[in-house]
């Protein structure tokens, strides 16, 4: 939840910025911590190299903001690079068409295709080798790839598997909840060929992290006493199913215990305030 102005004042942060907040404001904004870290080098390293590759983690678990850390790395690398992916909100209606025209709008968004199934096929065959022979990468990414149906999945990877000479013409990333690991396990084919990242917990670096957000909207002293930190240690957990401790999940907490602290004029934030934070947090 987003802070009112008065909270924010009466806590002392900027005023006209919004602190825990369940969006990333600025370029600053955004925490690095090590874990996070390596898994936005693994993604740019599976683009750059052709891999297939399967990023999952729970809701809010950052994804999103590391696919986008991802593809700012890459474009400061290549001057040339493809980052092709539906823009369909529904994505177990996807099918072959999809892919076909995801990569066309991406490498040669002006370019008709054809009618025919064999003939969108072989303009896109085209098109991927010609950034092949350009050495311009292309990746195919599918979000919320846990909705889309096995055969479209299955699709994708043959779509990956087909070779150009010994290499191969694009990298596939899918990135879907803990349910696209348990489908994957399920499809050989996939299984065996395919990389998985889960996007990792803030863990040790929770108090950096909450010291990050806290001096980028202007607060010199922590908020925070000991019982508080203590308690939001305990959204992790060593099953990475069951983890909470990811920024947005913890500014939830976090900004929820603020305002009830703000409301009754509690300060510090203390443990007590964080658990019953957590507890209405979903």
């Amino acid at each position: 939840m987003d802070m009112t102005r008065a909270c924010r004042t009466w806590w002392g942060f900027d005023p006209k910025k919004q602190p825990f907040s369940n969006t990333i404001e600025e370029a600053g904004g955004l925490f690095v911590w090590d874990a996070f870290d390596q898994s936005v080098e693994l993604i740019c390293e599976a683009v750059l190299k052709r891999r297939f590759l399967c990023i999952v983690g729970v809701p809010c678990s950052a994804k999103s903001t590391a696919w986008a850390e991802a593809c700012r790395r890459l474009k400061e690398q290549r001057p040339v690079i493809h980052l092709a992916r539906p823009l369909g909100i529904e994505p177990q209606a996807y099918g072959e068409p999809t892919i076909y025209l995801a990569l066309k709008q991406c490498i040669a968004p002006k370019m008709h295709m054809r009618r025919m199934r064999e003939e969108r096929a072989a303009e896109c065959r085209a098109l991927l080798e010609k950034c092949n022979d350009a050495k311009q990468p292309v990746c195919l990414m599918i979000n919320d790839a846990h909705a889309c149906k096995e055969p479209f999945l299955i699709t994708v990877k043959r779509l990956w598997d087909d070779l150009y000479g010994y290499d191969r013409l694009l990298s596939v990333i899918l990135i879907g909840h803990p349910e696209l690991a348990a489908t994957v396990a399920t499809i050989p084919e996939i299984d065996q060929r395919s990389e998985v990242v889960i996007l990792p917990g803030l863990g040790d670096a929770l108090p950096a992290y909450l010291e990050h957000e806290c001096a980028r909207c202007g607060l010199t002293s922590s908020p925070f006493d000991d019982s508080a930190i203590e308690e939001l240690y305990k959204l992790g957990s060593d099953n990475w199913t069951a983890a909470k401790d990811h920024p947005l999940f913890v500014n939830n907490v976090v900004s929820l215990a603020l305002a009830k602290a703000h409301e009754i004029k509690h300060k510090p934030l203390t443990g007590d305030l964080i658990t019953d934070a957590a507890k209405k947090v979903k």
